[in-house]
């Protein structure tokens, strides 16, 4: 919703998956309530969940915000081609949405994390020392999405430049060897 969003103003109904990266009740909460800024109303979709589906009843608090438990068995375009979805459930029902928020897994390669070996967090991200995303391996640096589980632009230039400072400070003190003791 950072990169898109601001041309769907007005949508009538908007949906979001609260699978995967969302299946929680503070991620789907938030995106719902953001998804409200160009939507009328927002059904989070949890597709089987049952527990999930009373976490976030509980905590709504808004009544432009409603959850629908029904299976998913596919998506395709609606009848707006470039706008809308046309999701159908298991059941055979189908529903229509202006569009769809939804925030997949990512898996990092791990070929190269592997080689360099670094450490990873518990998703999956290679971890790093703020502030400048030094890696559990000196002189190795990492930002954005491999590194962060906000998979997000404004995050991933932020850690880049931030990354870029370190390695700046770190790169003369192994090219001449100098260690620079005495400067901040």
């Amino acid at each position: 919703m950072f990169q898109f969003g601001y041309e769907r103003r007005g949508t009538e109904s908007a949906g979001l998956l609260a699978l995967e990266g969302l299946a929680n009740v503070f991620h789907a909460c938030m995106l719902a309530e953001d998804g409200l800024k160009y939507a009328s109303k927002v059904t989070i979709y949890t597709s089987g969940n049952p527990t999930l589906v009373s976490e976030i009843q509980a905590a709504l608090q808004t009544p432009d915000i409603s959850v629908d438990d029904r299976k998913v068995k596919s998506f395709a375009a609606g009848s707006k081609r470039n706008t809308e979805v046309l999701i159908t459930f298991e059941d055979g029902s189908t529903k229509t949405e202006g569009f769809l928020i939804h925030r997949p897994n990512t898996k990092l390669d791990t070929t190269f994390v592997g080689q360099l070996g670094l450490e990873v967090s518990d998703r999956g991200d290679i971890l790093t020392t703020p502030p400048f995303c030094q890696t559990s391996v000196p002189g190795v640096y990492a930002a954005g999405d491999c590194a962060s589980p906000m998979k997000i632009i404004p995050n991933a230039i932020s850690m880049g430049a931030y990354a870029g400072c370190g390695l700046a400070r770190e790169l003369p003190r192994r090219v001449t060897g100098n260690n620079f003791q005495g400067l901040a």
